[in-house]
């Protein structure tokens, strides 16, 4: 059972063929809703190889232009501790917020949404991880 209450990590590793104009879900942590979910986190890529970390729907990190390639194999780690969020790129820290804490219930994990690529490896943990083990994952997998 995830509890996004407290502190986690969301670990995916992705490659893509085209780059996007709008934003594609490569993971996604929702609650249904009806008609209309609830999503809580996600992590985007788009709009010219940006990775964005979303929180209620709302973007909270964006990178720079070109920081994903289509074609090439990524590592992307977001972590939570407390409430500030970080956002890595083959084990290197990229951007951190601190986010507003998200009312939570019923989580569902949901995977490539409008998403044109290849999903390698997924992994959620109940803790943050920690930049050395975030870099010891990324050099593993390259």
């Amino acid at each position: 059972n995830l509890d996004l209450s407290s502190d986690f990590s969301i670990e995916v590793v992705f490659s893509y063929s085209s780059t996007r104009t709008n934003d594609a879900d490569v993971v996604a942590l929702y609650a249904p809703n009806g008609l209309f979910d609830t999503l809580y986190y996600s992590i985007r890529y788009g709009n010219n190889g940006r990775l964005t970390f979303t929180s209620n729907n709302i973007a909270r990190i964006i990178t720079d232009v070109n920081t994903v390639q289509p074609n090439i194999l990524h590592h992307v780690v977001v972590t939570k501790k407390s409430n500030v969020f970080s956002v890595y790129h083959q084990g290197n820290l990229l951007k951190f917020a601190v986010v507003p804490p998200v009312s939570i219930s019923n989580v569902h994990v949901q995977l490539g949404v409008r998403f044109n690529g290849k999903l390698d490896a997924v992994a959620i943990y109940s803790h943050a991880l920690t930049s050395d083990e975030i870099a010891r994952h990324a050099y593993l997998l390259n």
